[in-house]
């Protein structure tokens, strides 16, 4: 079961690769812009919107991103049934996602927030803007202490190397 759950990981994965690469002259405009303004150069113009099909495809990204923290809570639970999430420090990390936004929305289904500002910053997580770094859309969460980022380039090859290794110690444990 568990190689399924990673199965599904890659398959999120991959659909939100394919669909951020349709947004690379989008991401052209704005690295034009911001090279332009950081110029200071004459003839500012605003900063490019995104097309109608643009944003339909940044909306995508957003499922794609919480299909994807979705199908890792459930390898992650799978792996703590079996004792072995400390293999699984990231996806630990990625949890508050989970656990604040994509299973149920604090701003929902309050658990421990204290704060309503809280729970309105976890209700933005997806779909309300994505913060870019070096044109790339990446996802934040913040709690009480912390924030939290999915750089969903990055983090899955960390998530899928430290998900292997749970799965061999799982595999040794039931030996």
């Amino acid at each position: 079961g568990g190689a399924k759950m990673l199965g599904g990981l890659e398959y999120h994965h991959q659909n939100f690769m394919r669909r951020f690469e349709l947004l690379t002259p989008m991401y052209g405009r704005q690295a034009a812009f911001i090279k332009h303004a950081l110029g200071q150069l004459p003839d500012q113009q605003p900063f490019p919107a995104s097309s109608d099909a643009e944003r339909v495809i940044l909306d995508e990204l957003n499922h794609e991103a919480i299909a994807y923290i979705n199908r890792l809570g459930q390898f992650f639970t799978f792996a703590k049934s079996c004792g072995a999430e400390s293999f699984l420090p990231r996806a630990a990390e990625l949890m508050l996602f989970r656990h604040k936004h994509t299973a149920h929305r604090s701003i929902d289904a309050p658990r421990r927030e204290d704060t309503s500002h809280l729970q309105e910053v976890h209700a933005m997580s997806f779909g309300f803007h994505h913060l870019g770094v070096a044109s790339f859309p990446i996802f934040q969460i913040h709690d009480q202490t912390r924030v939290v980022d999915f750089h969903m380039r990055d983090d899955h090859a960390l998530v899928m190397i430290q998900a292997f290794d749970a799965l061999q110690s799982i595999h040794h444990i039931s030996q």
